[in-house]
């Protein structure tokens, strides 16, 4: 059995990728996935009459997105995405598969130095749609299983009480109180787009 070619993560920002190749795969995953992060049915207004799914805004928080400053695993994950979508160049050294792998990679070190992070648990979300885009389920389920991991650990899903106290709210500057709603919103994205992808692959794997 043939074994995978060892991948190298460079150093940089971008970690050694070409910055046309980002800024191209960046454009499909914003145009592509970004939008419609769920598959088509999970978001059918016909499906949940009472509370549609399209109300799950995008796991991605884009208005602060800079691939100059994501954490290494997060951007691989993105880029790894995007190009099943819109491969590089045939004879580009960074294959779909190449940039999986340093995506995984990545994941492993960053995991295994820090352990969860909301970076970490959106990156473990994408390559699980990765992943079900390819046919690989179980390996998206496992990704998603991680991601559900990481969320509860950090207690995404539990409201943070700091965030709906009055007299908290009246002392704080107005730029804290922005930049605590941000936060705010980026946990729920990240939780509830991990938690119904999550119900989704039970669903369709028999789990």
């Amino acid at each position: 059995r043939l074994q995978p070619e060892k991948v190298t993560i460079g150093p940089g920002p971008l970690c050694g990728l070409p910055p046309g190749l980002v800024d191209e795969l960046l454009a499909v995953y914003f145009t592509h996935v970004h939008v419609r992060s769920l598959p088509l049915w999970a978001t059918s207004p016909s499906l949940y009459p009472s509370y549609s799914l399209q109300n799950i805004w995008p796991i991605i928080y884009k208005p602060l997105f800079n691939p100059h400053s994501t954490p290494a695993p997060l951007l691989l994950s993105i880029c790894a995405l995007a190009s099943c979508i819109s491969p590089p160049p045939p004879d580009s050294s960074h294959t779909p598969d190449t940039l999986f792998r340093m995506a995984e990679k990545s994941l492993e070190t960053s995991e295994g130095l820090a352990g969860f992070s909301i970076p970490i648990i959106q990156s473990l979300a994408l390559l699980s749609l990765r992943q079900t885009g390819n046919g690989h389920k179980q390996s998206a389920f496992v990704y998603t299983g991680r991601a559900c991991i990481g969320a509860l650990s950090m207690g995404l899903n539990l409201k943070p009480s700091a965030f709906v106290s009055q007299v908290d709210l009246q002392v704080r500057m107005m730029q804290e109180w922005s930049d605590m709603q941000i936060e705010v919103e980026v946990r729920s994205r990240t939780y509830w787009n991990v938690y119904i992808l999550d119900k989704i692959l039970a669903e369709e794997t028999g789990r």
